[in-house]
């Protein structure tokens, strides 16, 4: 043989075409799982729109930051002089704040349906104009929770936390006969607790303060009606041992 040459395989014309039908198959199979994984993307949008309604707002002021909220659950920011949102069929609140100015609407969500709202800012006086803040909001009931041992700096910083839960609230009213201690071990290291009811302007939960010592606590919301959580917010850590 000329060493020059070489020698050059050919599959038989069997494996030729199993060759050819195994890719086929791939091609197949390829096809099928790029198919049924779209599917799986579209199926649940689909739901989604068929099941829900558009909320559509507009506001007087472009710099108007826009949040919307159903009953017993926090506020969530969904826009700044114009917003469109799908939400579920309900009734929700919307608000809107700017400088200081706000305006507030009930509106009601339907399924499959656009609903257009408008807010109109009132602009405040200038002397006056300034965010509202916690200072804003008239707190009830508080000294009796101070009377379970919680110092004043813990006082500031459950209202703080009231205010974060609704920003538009005007009267936060604590039951001072509702007010319970909850059971602790004193053989560890655990956590103090108080309960009890408190009216967030016309809405009433049941709230527990958890702390240590009286430096932070955490405050949580629950409802009245089913006792679901609607709002936490704080942090505490047991002493260290010295």
């Amino acid at each position: 043989m000329n060493p020059n040459e070489y020698y050059q395989f050919s599959p038989p014309p069997e494996a030729q075409n199993t060759y050819a039908t195994h890719f086929k198959v791939a091609l197949i199979v390829l096809y099928i799982l790029v198919i049924a994984f779209a599917i799986w993307q579209i199926v649940p949008a689909v739901n989604t729109f068929r099941h829900t309604g558009i909320l559509q707002v507009t506001t007087s002021a472009t710099n108007t930051q826009i949040s919307i909220s159903e009953e017993n659950h926090q506020a969530i920011n969904i826009g700044t002089g114009a917003a469109k949102v799908r939400l579920q069929p309900g009734t929700y609140q919307v608000a809107g704040f700017s400088n200081g100015a706000y305006a507030t609407q009930i509106i009601a969500i339907s399924q499959g349906k656009t609903t257009y709202t408008s807010l109109n800012i009132n602009p405040v006086n200038s002397s006056t104009q300034r965010p509202r803040t916690v200072e804003d909001v008239n707190f009830v009931g508080t000294d009796a929770i101070m009377s379970y041992g919680l110092s004043s700096e813990q006082i500031n910083e459950m209202e703080q936390y009231f205010f974060q839960f609704k920003p538009t609230e005007k009267t936060v009213t604590i039951n001072a006969s509702s007010i319970t201690s909850g059971s602790r071990n004193p053989n560890i290291i655990s956590p103090f607790s108080l309960t009890f009811t408190v009216s967030v302007d016309d809405i009433t939960y049941n709230a527990t303060v958890t702390y240590y010592d009286t430096n932070n606590l955490v405050l949580t919301l629950n409802t009245i009606q089913t006792g679901a959580q609607v709002f936490t917010a704080g942090s505490i850590s047991p002493p260290s041992s010295q």
